[in-house]
């Protein structure tokens, strides 16, 4: 899980950084390394990677408490509560690249990818018994 959990932090990473660059991008680096009190607003690209980033900072605690808890719970190597982990992970790396790229629907398949994967580590971690 340890390894999952750093994964996701660096993927969150990713997310806060990216709507900066695409600022460095239209305001140029010698501004963007002053003091910026007047921000350009995004547009396209730019203003869905910030959208994915906003999200992202919505979701990311959550994953954040439901693996410290395995790990803390004894759990970190239920294969089960992993495999959460990583569906969040990955869902949430296309989620990414998708909504900067600008696709509609695949955008809330990944979402929702993601998000199926905090209720799987959800549902491992509460013991309850699933059968596929």
């Amino acid at each position: 899980m340890l390894w999952w959990l750093v994964l996701g932090s660096g993927l969150y990473y990713m997310h806060v950084f990216a709507p900066s660059t695409a600022k460095m991008g239209k305001m140029g680096v010698m501004k963007y390394l002053g003091n910026r009190s007047d921000d350009p607003d995004l547009t396209g690209m730019g203003a869905r990677i910030e959208r994915a980033s906003l999200n992202m900072k919505e979701n990311f605690p959550v994953f954040v408490a439901l693996a410290v808890a395995s790990i803390a719970m004894g759990q970190g190597a239920n294969d089960a509560v992993i495999l959460g982990a990583q569906i969040f992970v990955l869902f949430r790396l296309a989620f990414l690249v998708i909504y900067a790229l600008g696709i509609p629907v695949l955008r809330s398949v990944a979402w929702t990818g993601a998000f199926v994967g905090l209720i799987m580590m959800v549902v491992a971690l509460l013991g309850v018994p699933v059968t596929v």
